[in-house]
C-alpha cells in the first residue's frame, strides 16, 4: 500500500511526500538527485555512542556523518544507538533522553516536550526519509527548517471504503516510512512526537534515513591495506548516483594527478583497488567528485 500526493499552494510548490521507499528512492533517480544512506552502522562515525545492556548508556551531544549533523531536538538530551532502535542491521539512533519532560514547561500540552530527532546539513538538502517506530499511539510530524512551524503534510490512511481514516502520523505498532521531496531545497529537518505529555510520555526510534542531495556531500578514504601487491581503499560516506574519480598522485607539490578508476556510487561505501609495483615510489590518493 503507498500513497502519493503532491500538494500546491500560490506561493510555492509544496514537499512531495512519499509512504513507499521505493517510490521516494525512485523518484530521487528520476529527478538527478543523490542521496546517503545513513542507517548508524558505521563504526568510526557511530561506535562512540553504543548503548548496551552490559556497557549502559553512551551519549553525544552531535555525530556528523555524510554531510549531516544529527542532534536531538531538545538541549537537554543527546543522540545515542541500540540495537533494540534498529529497523535494519544492528543500530538504530534516537535521543537520550527522550523528549524534554523532565525540565521542560509546558508539557501538559502534547508535542510540547516531545521526543526527536534533528538533522542539519552545511549544504541544501532536497530529500529526506526515514523509518520511525514509536509507543503505542505515539504520533509524529516531520518540520522542515525548524520548529515550530508548519508540519509537512502526510495523507490519512482510510479502510477500503474510504471511511475510518486516521493520521499517516499515528503510530501502533512496527516501523512506518516518511519520506519527502523538496525541489527548493531546505537545511534541516525536525521527527518530533506530537502526542506525548508529562503524563503520558511517547518515545521515537530512527533508522535506515535516505536523505538527498543536489550535488554529493563530502567523502573520504576511510582504510587502506594491502593483499598481495594489490592496494585497497574503502571509500565511505559516497552519495548513491552521485559520480566519483580515484586520483593518485606521486607528488603533492606538482599538484598531478593520474585518474586510477571512475565509478557511480551505488551504496554508501565500496572498494576501490590498485596493483602496486614494488618500487617504494610515494603514493597519495583522493576521492574527487565532479
Amino acid at each position: 500500500f503507498a500513497l502519493l500526493l503532491w500538494f500546491t499552494s500560490q506561493a510555492n510548490t509544496a514537499p512531495i511526500v512519499f509512504t513507499n521507499e521505493t517510490d521516494y528512492v525512485n523518484a530521487l533517480a528520476s529527478g538527478g538527485y543523490v542521496w546517503v544512506q545513513e542507517g548508524f552502522e558505521d563504526a568510526e562515525a557511530w561506535g562512540q555512542v553504543r548503548s548496551t545492556i552490559v556497557g549502559g548508556n553512551a551519549t553525544a551531544p552531535a555525530v556528523t556523518n555524510s554531510g549531516i549533523r544529527w542532534t536531538a531536538n531538545h538541549d537537554t538530551s543527546q543522540v545515542t544507538t541500540s540495537s533494540g532502535a534498529a529497523q535494519t542491521g544492528d543500530w538504530g539512533v534516537y535521543s537520550l533522553p527522550h523528549g524534554n519532560y523532565a525540565t521542560g514547561t509546558g508539557c501538559t500540552t502534547p508535542g510540547a516536550c516531545g521526543d526527536g530527532l534533528v538533522g542539519t546539513a552545511p549544504q541544501v538538502l532536497h530529500g529526506v526519509a526515514a523509518w520511525v517506530r514509536g509507543s503505542y499511539a505515539s504520533k509524529v510530524a516531520l518540520y522542515l527548517n525548524g520548529y515550530p512551524g508548519t508540519p509537512v503534510e502526510f495523507p490519512e490512511v482510510c479502510d477500503p471504503s474510504g471511511e475510518n481514516c486516521v493520521d499517516y502520523g499515528l503510530l501502533t505498532s512496527g516501523s512506518k516510512f516518511f519520506g519527502l521531496i523538496e525541489p527548493t531545497g531546505f537545511s534541516s529537518f525536525e521527527f518530533r512526537e506530537m502526542e506525548g505529555t508529562v503524563g503520558d510520555q511517547k518515545f521515537l526510534w530512527f533508522d535506515d534515513f535516505t536523505v538527498a542531495f543536489a550535488n554529493p556531500p563530502p567523502s573520504r578514504i576511510a582504510t587502506v591495506t594491502m593483499a598481495g601487491n594489490e592496494l585497497i581503499l574503502t571509500a565511505k560516506g559516497l552519495a548513491v548516483n552521485a559520480d566519483y574519480t580515484l586520483e593518485r598522485s606521486s607528488n603533492l607539490s606538482t599538484n598531478d594527478w593520474t585518474t586510477v578508476e571512475s565509478f557511480t556510487a551505488s551504496g554508501s561505501e565500496t572498494n576501490l583497488s590498485e596493483a602496486i609495483a614494488p618500487d617504494l615510489m610515494p603514493r597519495f590518493y583522493r576521492l574527487r567528485s565532479p
